[in-house]
């Protein structure tokens, strides 16, 4: 079926429904603010954070919703720079991010969620 034609989210959907097992990268790709903190007198481009892409956070809290929390592994890369902060979204305080690191021991979480999961990996 071509399905050229369909929205990237109506695609999203049709490819989601083969999925088993999902690997979310965060990264600091937007900056934010929250209105009120914005417009405070004197405060302004001071409140602005390092934020994820909105469409991120929307797909992780999607397959958390399908896949269940335990086939979805969330991978966080830390900003480059030290300021601003990077906002986490408040719905997702007491979730663990495994960061992308030089040591690369995210590697291996990963690779034994997957094998949690029933997959089977080459060595």
């Amino acid at each position: 079926m071509d399905n050229s034609h369909d929205s990237l989210f109506k695609k999203f959907l049709a490819w989601s429904g083969e999925t088993r097992f999902a690997v979310v990268l965060i990264t600091a790709d937007d900056i934010g603010s929250g209105r009120y903190q914005y417009d405070e007198p004197g405060v302004g481009e001071r409140s602005l954070q390092f934020r994820a892409r909105q469409n991120v956070i929307l797909e992780l809290g999607f397959f958390y919703g399908f896949l269940g929390w335990e086939n979805v592994f969330v991978l966080f890369k830390k900003p480059d720079k030290v300021y601003p902060n990077f906002e986490r979204p408040s719905d997702l305080d007491g979730i663990l991010f495994e960061e992308v690191n030089n040591t690369h021991d995210w590697k291996e979480y990963l690779r034994q969620r997957l094998l949690e999961a029933g997959f089977q990996l080459k060595q």
